[in-house]
């Protein structure tokens, strides 16, 4: 039976290359997707780059990356693409436990498993020998990703802020 293809090349948001085919009277897409990436540490260079993985409810995350750079007990990692930076992520050791903290994609990168990909590394990168425990936070975006990645839930959180101009709350010294 006889076909009729045509193929152009055409350009994603992002550069990637997408092929339509037409074939009879139906036209197909295929996104071809070859981009690397690279999962390297976090460098000093880098900090000033994190703008645009900013969650806008959050307070701003460059003061802890620049922490985390400089702690001996922290390995930041990011994940770029073409060089673009649009995964970041840290481990933060303490005792015999590890927080995995500031796990973060790109607004225009989420839902291509770039989060589990951070969360893996992270996960994969602390010698369970010195560390038993691994814990982490999650918002309601990152739940299913954690779930994922095989993390259980434990206890819940709550977080509380002092409104401007009231008063910081009487609380027992041993809350830090």
């Amino acid at each position: 039976f006889p076909m009729f293809l045509i193929l152009s090349n055409i350009k994603n948001f992002f550069g990637q290359s997408i092929f339509s085919f037409q074939f009879q009277n139906y036209f197909i897409y295929l996104s071809i997707v070859n981009l690397i990436m690279d999962i390297q540490p976090i460098q000093l260079s880098d900090i000033d780059l994190l703008n645009e993985l900013q969650p806008p409810d959050w307070e701003d995350i460059k003061p802890h990356y620049k922490y985390y750079f400089d702690s001996p007990y922290c390995e930041p990692i990011k994940i770029s693409i073409e060089d673009k930076i649009v995964g970041i992520g840290t481990t933060f050791k303490h005792r015999d436990t590890v927080w995995l903290a500031h796990i973060i994609v790109h607004p225009g990168f989420r839902k291509r498993g770039i989060g589990k990909m951070i969360t893996d590394t992270l996960v994969k990168s602390v010698d369970r020998t010195k560390y038993e425990t691994i814990y982490l936070t999650d918002t309601e975006l990152s739940n299913p990703v954690y779930l994922e990645s095989g993390f259980e839930p434990e206890s819940e959180y709550a977080h509380f802020e002092i409104e401007p101009g009231n008063k910081k709350p009487d609380v027992s010294p041993l809350i830090i």
